[in-house]
């Protein structure tokens, strides 16, 4: 089945569009990348071809696409999968992989390291719109970080003690100490 005349394009499922879906596989794959020692990760900036391309393999595969919606000149513009990667690289930008665990559910849980200080990342490894709530552990604090479209930080929830956390395909990561 070929769309926007690619082999290669992925559909929307469940309550996520194709651009959220691209953003989570963009940062697992960089993530899994990251845990199997690789240490640099390229991507598609910008979209193949231009603003009047219609179609082709890696058309649709950039962080950033051409906006042609207003009438006025085009520009590229921001895809979620952008501002996953942002995410990352400024709040795991300075750390250090250094273990994963796999459960039988697809849970994916990282260890990143910074000196004395840690980070988990967290997901599910699906494509089904997973979502469970987890214990994740007993903490003097934490921070949780979600990804967000606009924001190369991410979104983010501060706390003490238990962290129950809804557990979705988007990795999270968690400050604790």
């Amino acid at each position: 089945n070929k769309r926007n005349n690619s082999f290669q394009a992925i559909h929307a499922f469940g309550t996520k569009n194709v651009e959220q879906i691209q953003a989570d596989w963009i940062a697992r794959s960089y993530l899994m990348h990251a845990a199997n020692g690789v240490t640099m990760y390229q991507y598609w900036l910008a979209d193949q071809g231009n603003y009047e391309t219609t179609g082709g393999t890696f058309n649709a595969t950039g962080l950033l696409k051409w906006n042609t919606d207003d009438g006025a000149l085009p520009f590229l513009q921001k895809r979620p999968a952008y501002y996953w990667m942002k995410t990352l690289k400024a709040r795991l930008g300075s750390y250090t992989f250094k273990s994963q665990t796999v459960d039988a559910d697809t849970l994916y849980k990282q260890l990143y390291v910074n000196g004395t200080d840690s980070a988990y990342v967290i997901w599910y490894g699906t494509q089904k719109d997973e979502n469970k709530i987890s214990a994740i552990g007993n903490y003097t604090s934490y921070n949780v970080i979600t990804p967000t479209d606009g924001s190369e930080t991410g979104i983010s929830v501060t706390g003490t003690g238990a962290l129950n956390l809804v557990v979705e395909e988007t990795p999270k990561i968690i400050y604790f100490s």
